[in-house]
């Protein structure tokens, strides 16, 4: 619980208190729990494009540039290592005409001096759009799209790059962007932002949390304004934590959360690689294409589900699902065919790219009802 309010709070209360977006403002306490976060403010935004540039400009009436930079903009629900340390701000009369008073005396920050800032991009993404923002943000200047994940992991350890821009398909997994600059450097591999569409939101934010770090993740399509603001003022975005209707993944006794489900899936599609973290929908997933990891998995009798692709193939060339099916013929009971977009519409016992939570949540709700 909060002790009593600084002027600053107040300040940061008060300037953001009529923008519409803005659903809750927090103060964060960056040295609780022994670990220090770099943050002393919170502030949930509406889901939205061109919100967090409405925020921040008014948080220019209160705060300076560098103050900027340790604020925390999220959606849904604060990060798990933010939760435990934010109380919520709110003004009463008193604290909100001294407020006023002093932002009324105080002149929004300006650019005007600042130096002209054209960072170094490496974007991995084959978006045009999204090459187009940064464009539009930066400038003419030295910006390298790469789409295959090793070759811009090469890249990025390399240095020289101010900003690295992946698709969130991209970045996980074995032969992910993240995943291998993270082997060779932890720090530069967290500094890497990320940027998904809307439906993959879910999938994203889950991984996010088994990671137990903070990433700046935005929405495609991605706004100029947006990176801008990331890369002047360092805001970090933090969003999709959760769904709205979900219940949070901490300060939830144990004993009260159903047990998840086990669902293994058996694919090589980056988007399966997301859902390995997932606990949202009420089942937690294990994704390989190893032949005898699946195997192994598909026999436990704690296994719920089994999804695997149709067109994957074991080393000798035959379908993988044939291997699971001859292994442990039971299984075709729990067991369902992942189909491409353009294959034929789904039976009960298929579902088509891309993988979502909600889509295994579905199959699970149809085997549910089935058994």
């Amino acid at each position: 619980m909060l002790a009593r309010m600084t002027p600053k709070q107040a300040d940061v209360a008060f300037v953001l208190e009529e923008v519409e977006p803005v659903l809750g403002v927090y103060a964060v306490d960056a040295r609780h729990g022994g670990v220090p976060v770099p943050f002393d403010i919170a502030v949930k935004l509406r889901r939205g494009v061109g919100h967090l540039a409405q925020a921040h400009h008014a948080l220019l009436r209160a705060l300076s540039h560098e103050d900027c930079a340790r604020v925390l903009f999220f959606e849904s629900y604060l990060p798990k290592m933010i939760a435990g340390r934010a109380t919520p701000l709110t003004l009463d009369p008193m604290e909100r005409d001294r407020a006023e008073a002093r932002v009324a005396d105080r002149k929004k920050p300006r650019l005007a001096g600042r130096p002209l800032l054209r960072p170094t991009v490496l974007i991995v993404d084959n978006d045009l759009d999204l090459y187009g923002a940064v464009l539009e943000a930066f400038g003419a200047g030295a910006h390298v799209s790469e789409q295959d994940a090793k070759s811009a992991a090469d890249l990025a350890l390399a240095g020289g790059f101010d900003v690295l821009l992946c698709d969130a398909r991209l970045a996980f997994g074995e032969k992910g962007f993240h995943t291998a600059v993270a082997r060779t450097d932890k720090k530069r591999a967290d500094s890497i932002i990320l940027v998904a569409k809307e439906a993959e939101h879910e999938g994203l934010a889950s991984h996010l949390r088994g990671l137990d770090t903070l990433h700046s993740c935005l929405t495609k399509p991605v706004e100029a304004e947006t990176l801008r603001l990331l890369f002047e003022d360092g805001i970090v975005l933090q969003q999709w934590a959760v769904r709205d209707d979900a219940p949070l993944p901490f300060g939830v006794p144990e004993a009260e959360r159903p047990k998840p489900k086990k669902v293994l899936i058996v694919d090589r599609d980056p988007a399966s690689d997301l859902l390995a973290s997932v606990s949202t929908e009420g089942f937690v997933a294990t994704v390989t294409d190893d032949e005898w990891e699946a195997i192994d998995h598909a026999s436990a009798d704690d296994t719920d589900l089994v999804l695997c692709s149709a067109t994957l193939r074991t080393r000798g060339g035959k379908p993988f699902y044939r291997l699971l099916w001859n292994a442990r013929p039971d299984i075709k009971s729990r067991f369902a065919l992942i189909l491409d977009p353009d294959a034929a519409p789904p039976s009960t016992a298929a579902v088509t790219r891309p993988l979502s939570a909600q889509k295994v949540a579905d199959v699970l709700a149809r085997y549910a009802v089935k058994s």
